[in-house]
């Protein structure tokens, strides 16, 4: 794969990217893998169901333990699509939350505290995506799994696209995972990620300690039961998709 990119994520995961930027290589806890493992048939299932998924587009190829020996504990590998496999210029990481939802100064990848747009498609394309969003939202929700994110990637598109050929574009963008904005001027990708989480003991424990404690909204902590974080997420995520005015652009 040559050289790629190193970084570690927010719940102190270690990733790197490969030098096409094509796959991550993201390192679980042993209780992730087990998870993954459980939910396995489920999760093909459902990618088999839905080829447009937001989970498809982090989609998880290989599960691997690494053993380095009676000294050192075993390391568990994910191998997964990187939806900011094209060029990127604005990234958000986004739950439905709004309690601690900003990122911290010079961040490269925004929260909801920090979304201040929204993402205008035609009428078909944002049908098309609320419907997925849905149907992504109901899998997750009957595998028990919270705290997962919508990732989301803005392209801005310099160069003039073809007069008339909007539709062209929109289906290359559709077949990268992407959605092509009304007025033609960017392009959004989206996936789901950090799906290997499950509402058990130790997150009733932090909603508790979250809004009996510290006394904040019960309804904007991040931590939820499943029905609540997904049905939640939907309806934000209904806000910020919105039906452009460029009538031009509603394609056949």
């Amino acid at each position: 794969c040559g050289a790629g990119d190193e970084s570690q994520g927010h719940s102190n995961s270690f990733f790197i990217k490969t030098a096409d930027q094509r796959l991550l290589l993201k390192t679980l806890r042993e209780s992730e893998a087990k998870l993954l493992l459980s939910i396995l048939y489920d999760y093909h299932e459902h990618l088999r169901e839905y080829p447009k998924s937001l989970l498809g587009q982090t989609r998880m190829y290989g599960c691997y333990m690494i053993d380095m020996g009676k000294t050192t504990s075993k390391i568990y590998v994910v191998v997964m699509a990187n939806v900011f496999a094209h060029a990127i210029d604005d990234s958000y990481d986004l739950k439905g939350s709004w309690i601690n939802r900003s990122a911290y100064p010079g961040s490269a990848l925004g929260k909801d505290g920090d979304l201040k747009r929204t993402f205008s498609l035609t009428r078909r394309d944002r049908e098309l995506l609320i419907r997925q969003l849905e149907a992504d939202t109901r899998c997750l929700q009957s595998l028990g799994s919270i705290d997962d994110s919508r990732l989301v990637g803005i392209h801005r598109i310099t160069e003039p696209l073809p007069q008339n050929d909007g539709s062209q574009f929109r289906e290359y963008y559709l077949r990268h995972g992407g959605y092509l904005s009304a007025d033609q001027s960017e392009a959004f990708f989206m996936g789901i990620i950090d799906i290997l989480t499950r509402y058990n003991i130790s997150k009733k424990h932090e909603r508790f300690l979250k809004t009996v404690v510290l006394r904040n909204d019960s309804d904007g902590v991040s931590v939820q039961a499943p029905q609540q974080y997904c049905s939640r997420f939907v309806s934000a995520m209904k806000l910020v998709i919105t039906v452009g005015t460029n009538n031009s652009c509603e394609y056949a």
